[in-house]
């Protein structure tokens, strides 16, 4: 059972009230973020939601998809990545300079890593281990659900997870 902490954005929940949020958080197109200590489901719960989903959208559940996986409309995706291994050129891409109408324009070039087409859930797992760099680099995707120059499909959910302080 839910209960509030007293912020308006926080709430206490068991691990089996997690696919419940999951579904209203894709509903209503938000980042889910779960914090609590390691070893209580959270992956877990969010992979068993996942699999319960794809079956709702009559989808092929694909945990840890390769990239051209994202690009089948007839697939779920469900990619974790463990936010305190990877780095900000991982998250925006690396930087290059681009002719646009006879303008020098700085661009970003998509790596293979996040997905900007599809269906399915992108698992920042670790969040709080990461480093600066890529959690910043990381606040773009999350809050205007873009990767650099790149739209990503609101077909596409973030989840962010990560063991609360001791």
């Amino acid at each position: 059972m839910a209960r509030t902490l007293g912020l308006t954005n926080v709430i206490q929940i068991s691990s089996l009230d997690i696919p419940s949020m999951l579904s209203i958080f894709r509903e209503k197109k938000k980042v889910a973020a779960f914090m609590g200590p390691p070893g209580v489901g959270k992956t877990k719960a969010v992979e068993a939601w996942a699999a319960d989903q794809a079956k709702r959208e009559n989808k092929t559940l694909v945990i840890n998809p390769k990239p051209d996986d994202w690009k089948n409309p007839n697939n779920f995706c469900v990619g974790v990545l463990l936010t305190s291994v990877i780095e900000e050129t991982d998250v925006v891409g690396y930087p290059h300079v681009t002719d646009d109408n006879g303008e020098m324009v700085a661009r970003y070039a998509l790596n293979e890593l996040l997905p900007i087409e599809g269906c399915g859930v992108v698992f920042f797992d670790e969040f709080p281990n990461g480093r600066t760099q890529v959690q910043n680099a990381l606040q773009r995707i999350l809050l205007e659900h873009r990767i650099g120059n790149y739209k990503v499909s609101d077909d596409i959910q973030f989840i962010v997870a990560g063991n609360r302080p001791s």
